[in-house]
């Protein structure tokens, strides 16, 4: 399975040109932390051991929903420096486009993880609300947020992030197996840090 996905799924696709990310359907997503560090933990006997910061982004993750109700999480798992996800987006049914730019930029929950500072709203102005861009972006923002405000100000995240549009059952049903089956194939991984991929 990890031969499969070796090359098709590690090149940075710049999102595809043309295409509307806030379309419903699904999505491969792949986050690498800066310079491939293992800051979420470490395989051990073929399963994942998360860290302080890796059980983060496992709960953050987790809570998408309840930011971008247009969101449904597929499979997902939080790697020793990268996060593999498929996430499908839904049709936003009467919502209105100030109510996503709003919820897109502010907190839901009474704290302030998810919210976005000046620069970060300067730098999402061109992107969609609602889109996988503007999911993406806040994850990574409210796991760097929680950091820098626990003790981990060294942690970073490779700039963007890796996407897949799934077009078909067949591949998605393809990718949730290489997702599932990830950390057994972890010393073959093209991102573990050994083979200098990233």
């Amino acid at each position: 399975m990890s031969d499969y996905f070796q090359n098709k799924y590690r090149i940075d696709t710049h999102r595809v040109k043309g295409w509307d990310y806030r379309t419903p359907g699904w999505y491969f997503v792949t986050i690498c932390t800066f310079d491939g560090i293992c800051y979420f933990g470490e395989i051990q006997n073929v399963l994942m051991c998360l860290s302080e910061i890796g059980s983060i982004a496992w709960k953050y993750w987790n809570e998408i929903p309840v930011h971008h109700p247009h969101v449904k999480l597929g499979e997902f798992i939080v790697m020793p420096n990268h996060v593999h996800t498929t996430i499908r987006l839904v049709e936003q049914k009467n919502i209105s486009k100030h109510d996503v730019e709003t919820r897109d930029r502010v907190s839901l929950h009474g704290d302030d993880y998810w919210s976005l500072d000046s620069s970060q709203t300067q730098k999402f102005q061109k992107l969609l609300p609602g889109s996988v861009s503007v999911i993406i972006n806040q994850f990574k923002g409210a796991v760097t947020h929680w950091c820098k405000n626990n003790h981990h100000g060294d942690f970073a995240w490779q700039p963007g992030f890796y996407d897949h549009i799934i077009r078909n059952s067949k591949s998605l049903h393809y990718i949730n197996q290489y997702i599932q089956t990830n950390p057994e194939n972890w010393n073959d991984d093209v991102y573990h840090p050994d083979n200098g991929k990233i």
